[in-house]
């Protein structure tokens, strides 16, 4: 059995004897070789062992070693190959650098790691001493890399060895890995409590745990040295991680992105990835793209061939501290016509309301027969529509209500619904808002303002391929995966519904969103209203077309003639921003 083949069975090993639960609470999902190879031999291609044959490498969340051992191939084939010369410019090494030595060399003086997990350590230690040698000492310590070593006390964290400490106290030259992802829910108060002081500004609200592992990598570099993680593309454009970005281009140069733009990486995992490598301090303006298509053909089995991605280059203008722009230099220059023409935030328009949280769907949501069986009071009865009921320009026909039982006051006045609602009475008793007071056992979780559902209003699904903001004038109460958009007192007759759901919908608009906007798996984007109210949508003028055609679509009574109306909107949304006939293409090509 060869070593690569040995590395990969006892990961594959390691893997099986974790269920995916322990796996997804602890972050860990184990890298496939074909990334390890990228990353490391990307990373170290151009290192130069005769001017530093010391030098320093980690792998903050090491797992088994795979980014190790694969360093240590890297490294062992450049030794070999420059062994003369690495021996003529440091001659300090005479006697220390033997040629049947230099797999110890390399455990001892060149490679580090850490993890939490000590059974995935003890792993790591056994493949990288089958590579180096029985009597070699790998650089490897089981601690939280994120907190091991700090220098601030605090509480239960302040327990820290000599020895972990020394570790961190070193500067490195490449980092590499395949940090944890972790997200905000997942992680116990009193650890966020911890991480929150540690990584303050970086690490808040929805932050995912990566976003330190970015952050103490960077701090542990040498100027002028190279950090290189696969990683959730989530910090590239969520809100909760403009902090990372800003410290990020502070710090460091971004010289390389690979964004898989949703395709999936890791085997069990769903996490949108990308590989970012960064260069600490400032250096060339310009960061090299690998976007993966969407329409790469996944079936030819490699990863990487050159044919999966487009290739670009971007300036750091791109990088924006509200996100950054991933597209090139032709996409950016209709983005950046949507985004300059005159016109105004939609946040400065339009106010945005999640629907409704139940606590327990099973003990509000009902269906007709259930209404006649239980004979439920029709005055507590709201239509119902979830994010699927969403289509393009119109909302399906619901079968199904809600039970508002926040109407409810008095328990004895709503007798049947009260009856259908107390078979999850258990349950609806342990939710939270319950326990400390703030609701009673058969109201909503968050029932909203009711005159938001009752008035007319803009609804849009939660996470969707596409854009889709219809008008809803039949009063439909919504769910929590879906959004409402309701126009400001001050501008009610300066624009209506109608003429935004148009804008919003229309095929340059969904560019415009999709260029900036949080992808989270190979079809869906996150359609949150931090980035949905960022559009600058213009402001109608006298005879625009617009509003007038969106309110036809209502009364198409075929689908051609429903497609020629959105045609001609599309046209007319194109000639606004005088799109030429080639920007028009890269549009329709880009959603």
């Amino acid at each position: 059995m060869s070593t690569k083949e040995f590395m990969l069975e006892q990961s594959d090993i390691m893997q099986r004897g974790k269920s995916r639960e322990d796996r997804k609470g602890k972050g860990v999902f184990y890298t496939p070789p074909e990334v390890v190879e990228r990353i490391t031999e990307s990373a170290l291609s151009g290192i130069d062992l005769s001017a530093d044959p010391y030098v320093r490498i980690l792998d903050p969340a090491c797992g088994t070693g795979l980014f190790l051992a694969k360093a240590f191939e890297v490294l062992k084939r450049k030794f070999e190959e420059n062994y003369a010369i690495i021996l003529d410019n440091n001659r300090e090494l005479a006697g220390k650098l033997e040629w049947d030595g230099i797999g110890s060399f390399i455990a001892e003086n060149n490679l580090w790691g850490a993890d939490i997990d000590r059974e995935a350590l003890n792993m790591a230690r056994e493949i990288l001493m089958k590579l180096a040698g029985e009597k070699s000492s790998p650089n490897l310590i089981c601690a939280d890399s994120l907190i091991s070593g700090s220098t601030v006390q605090i509480s239960l964290f302040d327990d820290v060895s000599q020895e972990e400490r020394e570790f961190w106290n070193n500067n490195y030259d490449y980092i590499l890995g395949n940090p944890p992802y972790i997200g905000h829910k997942q992680v116990p108060a009193e650890r966020k409590k911890v991480l929150q002081q540690l990584y303050k500004g970086i690490y808040r609200d929805k932050s995912d745990i990566s976003y330190c592992f970015i952050k103490k990598g960077i701090d542990l570099l040498k100027e002028g040295g190279s950090l290189s993680f696969i990683t959730s593309r989530y910090f590239m454009e969520g809100p909760s991680a403009a902090g990372l970005r800003k410290y990020i281009a502070d710090n460091c140069t971004i010289v390389e992105i690979v964004d898989f733009y949703g395709r999936n990486v890791f085997r069990d995992a769903g996490v949108a990835s990308c590989i970012i490598t960064l260069r600490k301090g400032s250096y060339n303006s310009e960061t090299s793209v690998f976007k993966h298509k969407k329409d790469a053909d996944a079936a030819n089995g490699e990863l990487f061939a050159p044919s999966n991605f487009e290739y670009f280059t971007i300036n750091r203008s791109n990088l924006r501290h509200e996100g950054w722009l991933l597209i090139n230099p032709e996409q950016y220059g209709i983005f950046s016509a949507a985004d300059a023409k005159d016109g105004l935030e939609l946040s400065s328009i339009a106010d945005s309301c999640q629907g409704i949280i139940t606590g327990c769907d099973r003990a509000f949501i009902v269906s007709r027969n259930e209404i006649e069986e239980y004979d439920i009071e029709e005055s507590l009865l709201k239509p119902w529509i979830k994010n699927s009921d969403i289509q393009r320009h119109g909302i399906k026909a619901t079968e199904r209500f809600l039970i508002y039982s926040d109407f409810i006051e008095i328990e004895e006045d709503y007798p049947n619904a009260i009856k259908f609602i107390d078979r999850y009475r258990d349950r609806l008793q342990e939710r939270r808002e319950c326990k400390l007071g703030v609701r009673k056992w058969y109201q909503l979780q968050w029932g909203r303002n009711n005159g938001i559902f009752e008035t007319p209003k803009i609804v849009y699904p939660f996470k969707s391929a596409n854009s889709r903001f219809v008008v809803d004038n039949a009063g439909n109460y919504c769910s929590a995966d879906i959004y409402c958009l309701k126009i400001k007192k001050e501008y009610e007759g300066r624009i209506t519904l109608e003429y935004i759901s148009a804008i919003l919908n229309s095929s340059l608009f969904e560019f415009y969103f999709k260029c900036y906007a949080k992808k989270i798996s190979e079809d869906l984007y996150d359609y949150y209203p931090n980035t949905v109210l960022r559009m600058k949508i213009p402001m109608p003028e006298p005879g625009n077309p617009i509003e007038k055609m969106a309110s036809e679509i209502k009364k198409c009574k075929s689908r051609d003639s429903m497609k020629d109306i959105i045609y001609e909107i599309n046209r007319e949304v194109y000639r606004l921003y005088g799109l030429s006939n080639k920007q028009i293409k890269i549009v329709e090509n880009g959603i």
